[in-house]
């Protein structure tokens, strides 16, 4: 029963940072442009 309730666990983790990552790309991408941050080849 245990890694039954890990692997819903895992699972719900992932679609939490694949959502924080969809709201914070924009954002990112907007603070590179005011600051005129440019990443290092």
């Amino acid at each position: 029963m245990v890694a039954v309730f890990a692997a819903e666990k895992a699972r719900l983790g992932d679609v939490f940072y694949d959502s924080v990552a969809i709201r914070a790309d924009p954002m990112i991408d907007q603070w590179k442009r005011e600051t005129g941050y440019e990443e290092e080849p």
